[in-house]
């Protein structure tokens, strides 16, 4: 089951590792989403741009690897 209704998700320095899911995309009311401080690795799907509602978004201090989908840049609501 799909938990749209979701808007807040701070899981920041817990050491979490893997891959970003691209199922995330589908968050649609998500706004705040800090991901920073971990060992998440891979590229960032174009499907996160379907975040439409994001505002804060911090992916920082993780091993991602490969490019930042266009998709990211449609994002209008990121401050």
């Amino acid at each position: 089951e799909k938990n749209v209704s979701l808007r807040k998700v701070d899981l920041g320095g817990n050491q979490l590792n893997g891959t970003l899911p691209s199922t995330w995309g589908q968050l649609s009311r998500l706004s705040y989403l800090d991901l920073g401080g971990n060992e998440l690795t891979s590229s960032i799907s174009s499907a996160w741009g379907q975040l439409s509602s994001l505002t804060y978004l911090d992916l920082g201090w993780n091993e991602l690897t490969g490019s930042i989908s266009s998709a990211l840049g449609q994002l209008s609501s990121l401050t």
